[in-house]
């Protein structure tokens, strides 16, 4: 341990009479002024919603200097000191909005605000004369010279212009890279909820299409530093402002739901819920409107066994068709778990004055998202695995016993009705219902962005026939490679026995948990499944538990049965702010 120096006692008396000197000529007390503060670049990623994702930043020095991954706020917000950064500075947000993944590019001249959204992207692409403004953020130093102030002054004016009669319904004059709004379905983010602003990166084409029609109502292509070809918005075909106040509407009917379910907890009954259905419900995944209050029921007093409802983050609208809205989001929850707003409710329509929830007009409950999986059998072999995951199961009883799936990397798949588990497609068709279609690193590479795969479903066993529904899913980002995959993708537990009897069947099964670090989980869960397989099938159970993303214990607990089960399994699985699913399987024999 280093000692502290003793200083002779004429050296303190002189250091004393200094320090009096001092402080009488400050009036006997003290005062400091505070270090400036340091210069930042901030603002607001949204796209007709927060931005669900990260933030980067590139100077131009060379080399350049990175800033990132800084997480977007959920109200869109982000900022990045720049001291000793050399300006310009290309921002990147990349993420998720609306159940699309988004990457958008923007720029600041020098500290201040430099906002992140579709208009930004192409303003910067203009400014650069360049159809990806990707390009721009990987090597800035290469368009140092056209990001000036002037180049995307003149780029924003012609956007504005485009959109002009946008920016008047909506009473707006924001500068939408430089100025100070909120995602607050206010002034120019009402304009973002109510139109999809598109850039294709390969040809530059500029797109203005409408939330309410499905229409192209205007557009512009990438010239050699702005845009040309410039088709302005006509006043017909702007959106009435009405449907931003429809969307902020169904957030607070959403809102309501939420406050209400909390105020329940586990004690939440139909009743309570059947308020806020339409009468004119339809079809909802195969179940009728009864039997969905029923199993929602159900699984909200599931979550309120270990959270709360916080509300709903990134509403925004998809479309609007006859009166029926089209939401997406995320509900939020206390510990910070999203879960897509979709699997609760997608449809509104407005009754009575009501926004009340409908049914989605599908005939079974269905998901199509990206799946690895590190199983540990039974004598502890390691298995990794990674591919498309596709479920679907046939909870209305609609007799569904096949589909065909059909899109990037899967051309034409089948699965069948499971013998061991029927009402659920598989992959294949033996004891173990396989929902994954493995792929190899060369067939995800391939994948793109936002990639749409179509499912047909048959009444038949082999895909043919009549097709009783065409559904088309989105998947956001590509599956992770197998070489992509490490310890860190996965939740880690600290099971460790195979020992049937570990189980604990008829008891509490207790285990902890760590995060994965490969990437920031926005949900968390628990399986916990016993079966006894005969020739006919056997008997199986299966008990759920959500986990929380602020705790590491939990535990499972069941009832023995009359039966005796052969073999268990306990599953884990986490998820990523793109929707893609980590799973682990541990077995117990």
């Amino acid at each position: 341990m280093k000692r502290l120096k003793v200083l002779p006692a004429v050296v303190l008396a002189v250091a004393f009479m200094a320090a009096s000197v001092i402080l009488s000529a400050c009036g006997g007390g003290g005062s400091s002024t505070a270090p400036p503060a340091p210069p930042t670049v901030s603002g607001v990623a949204a796209a007709g919603a927060p931005i669900v994702g990260f933030a980067y930043l590139k100077d131009s020095a060379s080399p350049s200097v990175t800033r990132g991954p800084v997480t977007v706020a959920s109200d869109g917000s982000f900022s990045f000191n720049v001291a000793g950064l050399t300006a310009p500075f290309i921002l990147k947000v990349e993420g998720s909005v609306g159940g699309q993944s988004v990457k958008l590019i923007s720029v600041a001249t020098g500290a201040g605000t430099a906002n992140v959204n579709p208009i930004t992207n192409i303003a910067v692409a203009a400014a650069a004369g360049q159809n990806d403004p990707s390009v721009v953020y990987d090597t800035p130093t290469g368009y140092t010279a056209d990001m000036t102030q002037a180049n995307l002054n003149t780029a924003i004016g012609q956007i504005q212009t485009m959109l002009q009669t946008l920016l008047t319904a909506y009473n707006t004059t924001t500068n939408p890279l430089t100025g100070n709004y909120s995602a607050n379905h206010t002034g120019l983010d009402a304009v973002l909820d109510v139109v999809t602003i598109g850039l294709d990166t390969s040809t530059g084409g500029v797109t203005v299409d409408s939330k309410t029609t499905g229409a192209l109502i205007g557009g512009a292509d990438i010239g050699g530093t702005g845009l040309t070809s410039v088709v302005p918005v006509p006043v017909a075909d702007v959106p009435a402002p009405q449907t931003v106040t429809d969307l902020q509407a169904i957030g607070n009917t959403l809102q309501s739901i939420f406050t209400m379910a909390n105020s329940k907890g586990m004690g939440l009954m139909p009743a309570d819920l059947d308020p806020y259905y339409a009468a004119a419900f339809g079809m909802n995944d195969g179940f009728n409107r009864a039997d969905t209050i029923t199993s929602y029921v159900g699984q909200i007093a599931e979550a309120a066994s270990t959270m709360t409802f916080s509300g709903v983050t990134g509403l925004a609208l998809v479309s609007v068709d006859a009166g029926v809205y089209t939401v997406s989001g995320k509900m939020k929850f206390s510990d910070g778990t999203l879960i897509p707003l979709e699997d609760f409710a997608s449809k509104f329509v407005n009754e009575g004055g009501s926004w009340k929830i409908k049914g989605n007009g599908h005939i079974a409950t269905t998901w199509v998202y990206p799946r690895a999986v590190r199983s540990t059998s039974f004598n502890g072999t390691v298995d990794t695995t990674t591919g498309i995951g596709v479920e679907i199961q046939d909870n209305g009883n609609q007799g569904i016993k096949s589909a065909v799936v059909t899109g990037p990397s899967m051309s034409g798949i089948l699965y069948v009705e499971s013998q061991f588990d029927p009402g659920h497609l598989c992959f294949n068709n033996g004891m173990y219902c396989d929902i994954i279609y493995l792929m190899d690193d060369t067939t995800i590479g391939a994948i793109p962005d936002n990639a749409v795969y179509t499912i047909a479903y048959y009444l038949t066993t082999n895909g043919t026939g009549t097709v009783l529904e065409t559904r088309n899913f989105t998947v956001s980002k590509r599956p992770y490679k197998s070489t992509e995959l490490t310890n860190g993708s996965f939740l880690a537990t600290n099971v460790t026995s195979h020992a049937l009897s570990a189980s604990s069947y008829g008891g509490t099964f207790s285990f902890t948990y760590s995060l994965p670090t490969e990437y920031v989980a926005v949900e968390l869960g628990s399986e916990l499944a016993f079966y006894e397989f005969t020739s006919q099938g056997g008997n199986q159970v299966k008990i759920n538990k959500n986990l929380s993303l602020t705790q590491s214990a939990a535990s499972i607990t069941t009832a023995a049965a009359a039966w005796t089960p052969l073999e268990a399994f306990f599953y884990t699985h986490a998820v990523d702010q793109y929707g893609r699913w980590f799973h682990t399987y541990w077995g117990f024999q």
